[in-house]
């Protein structure tokens, strides 16, 4: 993504101004807050959905219910009664993010999608698969995957529930990071590494029950789907990429912005870089969420392609390229791409590859749904008329 100088004025009047109003916006909760690990362990054995069904088979329990079932065994993990209550209260991602940050109005106003209240209510959150997950649509429809980058979560995928799940056409699992949760507490250091993600992803699809899948992919999780697609090729049979390829010469200005962010344990750098790229979600930027940019941690131990990561996907998996050609509403150059031509032309030597620039930026996924949803469903459904496999 393209950036100025650390040294240009306008840049640096923005991080005074993100600075300020760090200082007096309200803190997104986080479960380091209130609970211990010990206690969130606790917490997570007792109410999971898992758990609940087994305390009333034919109607689930809410999960203060199911926290009243284990009263001894919390206190003795040392939850407190607020922990608990904070747990219990829902997913942040799903009751602050989903609908706040990443569904514009217009998609309702003029796109005619349902509110995303509609939309919302039939999404369930599911903190105990390897990965946490948000999900919508049902089971035995072809599913979807989706990898979301920084500085964002689950939710980001919003329209894309409303669009293919909601309408009952498809499943949706929507994963999220180590330390990109605000539910959840920090990671140990050792796993803070594309490895392990990759190495929880895969059971987390498995968990899910999905087939026919489509792997959906942004940002650094286009990064982390290359991979994935190296490593785990029988668990997708196509995969939709949003605005990450290979080469090109962007500006990366930011990256050690968000290194500095890391170092200091200080999220008003990163919340400067994403305010500056106009991120739909800011408050999201903390600190804790930009080890991937500290490749001393985020890049240990991978090496899907023998001695590092892989330069770019298989050349065997149908790939749906889609990219922005805005930089917060000006026309993009070449300093905030991250592909080049001879990307473009590598896409589209894959089986039904396909290269579509939409009228978006970054989050075209978000500012221009409509249009990059049709675009999939197009590509998705020339597939399926052409014999690929969907369900």
């Amino acid at each position: 993504m393209e950036r100025r100088s650390k040294f240009d004025m306008s840049t640096v009047a923005l991080r005074l101004l993100v600075l300020v109003l760090s200082c007096i916006r309200v803190p997104r909760p986080t479960a380091a807050d209130a609970t211990t690990p010990a206690c969130d362990a606790a917490l997570r054995s007792a109410c999971s959905t898992d758990a609940a069904r087994a305390h009333s088979p034919f109607a689930q329990p809410s999960c203060a219910t199911c926290a009243g079932h284990h009263q001894r065994e919390l206190k003795v993990a040392g939850c407190a009664h607020d922990a608990i209550q904070r747990y219990c209260a829902g997913d942040t991602l799903l009751e602050q993010d989903f609908c706040q940050k990443y569904y514009p109005a217009e998609l309702v106003q003029r796109d005619g999608y349902p509110a995303c209240a509609d939309v919302k209510a039939e999404v369930t959150s599911n903190l105990t698969r390897p990965l946490p997950t948000l999900e919508l649509g049902d089971a035995s429809r072809p599913g979807m995957v989706f990898v979301h980058g920084w500085p964002d979560s689950a939710a980001e995928w919003a329209p894309q529930f409303a669009h293919f799940c909601y309408t009952g056409r498809y499943r949706c699992v929507a994963v999220t990071w180590q330390n990109f949760h605000p539910d959840l507490p920090d990671a140990p250091t050792a796993e803070l590494e594309f490895a392990t993600t990759l190495q929880r992803l895969a059971p987390t699809i498995r968990d899910a029950g999905l087939h026919d899948t489509t792997l959906v992919i942004h940002d650094w999780g286009s990064f982390l789907g290359y991979q994935f697609m190296h490593l785990y090729p029988d668990l997708m049979e196509r995969v939709v990429s949003f605005d990450i390829g290979s080469g090109g010469h962007p500006n990366t200005t930011y990256q050690s912005v968000n290194q500095q962010a890391w170092a200091a344990k200080d999220s008003a750098p990163a919340q400067s870089s994403a305010a500056y790229w106009c991120a739909p979600c800011i408050d999201c930027a903390v600190w804790r969420t930009v080890w991937p940019y500290v490749s001393s941690l985020s890049m240990r131990e991978l090496t899907p392609c023998g001695s590092g990561p892989c330069p770019g996907p298989p050349q065997e998996i149908p790939l749906l390229f889609l990219w922005g050609n805005t930089t917060c509403g000006k026309p993009r150059t070449s300093l905030s791409k991250f592909f080049d031509q001879s990307w473009l032309d590598f896409v589209e030597t894959t089986p039904h590859g396909r290269v579509v620039e939409t009228p978006g930026d970054h989050w075209m996924h978000v500012r221009a749904a409509k249009f990059s949803n049709d675009a999939i469903d197009t590509w998705l459904s020339e597939q399926a008329a052409a014999g690929a496999a969907f369900a």
